[in-house]
């Protein structure tokens, strides 16, 4: 399990099914496609049945904008994983490593404090447990 080449094609391919979450979330956020996301989420948030249209406006704008937002830092981290931690460029593992670690303590501080724990458990820590595989079997390769 320590093969360079497989942890680096792991991580591009984490970073590629980011991308397309994040497109999926911005574009089928509020659809009858994230019913099992939304049934999860609003309860957290809200004490009703059906959420009247100006909430569900709003929500549709946050998962857009969050969506757009991983679909973005997926690009990115893609792109670092295809080239330079492919070239074991050492600036590329600390990237890739420092982005994941504050992405999960912001997300998780803000999923926990809210009782989100739909996020923190189906989301933020698998996706860590996903991405932390390849950087912690590559470590030795950035020296």
């Amino acid at each position: 399990m320590r093969d360079f080449d497989f942890w680096q094609r792991w991580l591009v391919s984490i970073s590629l099914l980011i991308v397309v979450f994040g497109v999926m979330m911005a574009v089928l956020g509020g659809t009858a496609a994230f019913d099992i996301i939304d049934n999860q989420i609003n309860t957290v948030y809200w004490d009703v049945e059906g959420l009247d249209s100006d909430t569900e406006e709003f929500q549709q704008w946050v998962y857009g904008v969050m969506g757009a937002t991983m679909a973005g830092w997926g690009v990115m981290m893609s792109l670092v994983a295809r080239v330079p931690f492919q070239r074991k460029e050492r600036w590329a593992w600390r990237a890739t490593a420092y982005s994941v670690g504050l992405w999960f303590l912001i997300d998780s501080y803000v999923s926990l404090s809210t009782a989100n724990y739909f996020n923190e458990l189906a989301v933020n820590v698998p996706l860590l447990v996903l991405i932390v595989l390849p950087l912690w079997f590559t470590r030795h390769e950035f020296k």
